[in-house]
């Protein structure tokens, strides 16, 4: 087996392993539980009739806080091998050079593509980018049609008139999608896609260094579709250097309140977030890295930037306040705030982990911009709710690589080689139907490999 797959294989498993993070709660509800009920025999004095009682329970107490700790060290034991490895595969230098030529060769024929030298003979296909929704979705949208016309060989044209976060419409914040092919008379339908194919020509090379291979696709096609216009390049540009200049590992942390909780999202507490940025850096000290916690905090609601400095004052939190006030007023549709939209995302995207829940299209559209600055940045997520989906996505299939005998009720048993179908994406897990077996039920990501779906694209 080539090295880079072996290590990548090797990845697969030691990222995914969180069922510790799962068991460590159950062993705490259990011995909270436990200590009430050795406390409800103190009070009653049950135990001075029967002094068995309270040490019996007073040692099935001590064993589980023996399990908490194991748990605890096997869960950081694998977080300090994927470190590790994480790292190899994003600095090996053969890894390096495949990718930087894959992303020349697609971003040169994006480019060709959409400057035809004969525009009036050429087939288009327009996108309308006025959805009644916000950015993240909007810019979603935009995506989705790149890869319609990437895939039915046409030029995509957005047609941006009376944009709701611009009257200038798309050209100012971004550079245009098409410098030749500027006027159209007659607008083509949009073809049903299934978004989730990757170029069949490129497949196997998108295979061989990253996880999600769909995932670095759509992130080429979301860094064509956003690329800045030179003025606010200029700006995001500063806004980077002033977070990373110091050369410091930065966690990003997208908590967003307001309107999502009303639509689609459910509430987390501040502390949810921060438990991982306190595990991150706790990892990087266990590996010799001595870091003091540094945070990027996009949010819309000025209380929780108040409430994460408060609880946690030793952390370095970098928020931009004005951001969120925007983002949860009456100025929500509007330049400025689109402004503070980008530098969100761009700043999530430039840092080492995001943690956010993937229910929010801002915080997927940060994680798809992170793939085009490393090799793999696969595992530089964590959600408190979904797993990541690309919007409109049409279900697939996995291929187990281990057997998996499931711990809870309504997990789904399978053994290696066995076809699993998707059904559902539910929080913290995918649900589907074992083909084999014929039963439902949720699994893990981590024990299976997605079938790659391809598709001739115009690469």
């Amino acid at each position: 087996m080539e090295l880079s797959l072996f290590v990548k294989t090797a990845l697969k498993y030691v990222r995914g392993y969180r069922f510790p993070d799962r068991l460590r709660t159950m062993i705490d509800a259990i011995d909270n539980m436990l200590k009430t009920r050795l406390g409800d025999v103190i009070k009653t004095g049950i135990w001075r009739c029967d002094t068995t009682v309270k040490q019996l329970i007073g040692q099935i107490i001590e064993e589980f806080a023996i399990i908490k700790y194991d748990v605890e060290r096997e869960g950081n034991v694998i977080k300090i091998q994927a470190a590790m490895l994480s790292g190899f595969m994003n600095n090996d230098e053969n890894i390096l050079q495949k990718v930087e030529t894959l992303k020349r060769i697609i971003y040169n024929r994006f480019w060709g593509n959409q400057n035809p030298s004969n525009c009036l003979n050429a087939r288009k296909l327009v996108c309308n980018i006025n959805k009644a929704c916000g950015f993240g979705c909007q810019i979603h949208h935009v995506t989705y049609c790149l890869l319609v016309a990437s895939a039915l060989n046409r030029i995509l044209i957005v047609d941006d008139k009376e944009w709701s976060y611009s009257p200038g419409g798309w050209n100012t914040f971004f550079q245009p999608l098409t410098t030749t092919c500027l006027n159209y008379h007659t607008e083509q339908n949009m073809s049903p896609w299934d978004g989730t194919a990757v170029p069949r020509a490129l497949s196997v090379d998108i295979n061989s260094f990253h996880e999600y291979p769909f995932v670095w696709w759509l992130g080429r096609l979301i860094s064509f579709v956003m690329r800045p216009s030179d003025r606010l390049k200029v700006m995001l540009d500063e806004h980077v250097k002033r977070l990373t200049s110091d050369g410091r590992h930065v966690v990003g942390v997208h908590i967003r309140r307001k309107d999502k909780l009303i639509s689609e999202g459910s509430y987390y507490p501040v502390k949810s977030y921060f438990d991982y940025v306190e595990e991150y850096f706790r990892t990087l000290q266990v590996i010799g890295i001595e870091a003091q916690p540094k945070v990027y905090l996009a949010t819309d609601d000025e209380e929780v930037l108040i409430e994460a400095k408060q609880s946690y004052p030793d952390v370095n939190i970098v928020c931009a306040v004005e951001h969120a006030t925007l983002a949860a007023g009456d100025d929500k549709y509007s330049e400025q705030s689109l402004v503070g939209l980008l530098v969100d995302i761009y700043l999530l995207a430039h840092t080492d982990l995001i943690v956010c829940t993937l229910s929010s299209q801002l915080c997927r559209v940060a994680y798809e911009l992170m793939q085009s600055y490393h090799t793999d940045a696969s595992d530089k997520l964590i959600s408190l709710d979904h797993p990541y989906y690309f919007g409109g996505q049409n279900f697939g299939a996995f291929r187990a690589v281990v057997d998996h005998h499931p711990l809870y009720l309504d997990g789904l048993a399978f053994k290696s080689n066995d076809s699993i179908y998707l059904l559902d994406i539910r929080r913290s897990s995918f649900y589907g139907i074992n083909i084999r077996t014929k039963k439902n039920g949720t699994f893990p990501g981590y024990k299976v490999k997605e079938v790659i779906k391809t598709s001739d694209f115009f690469l």
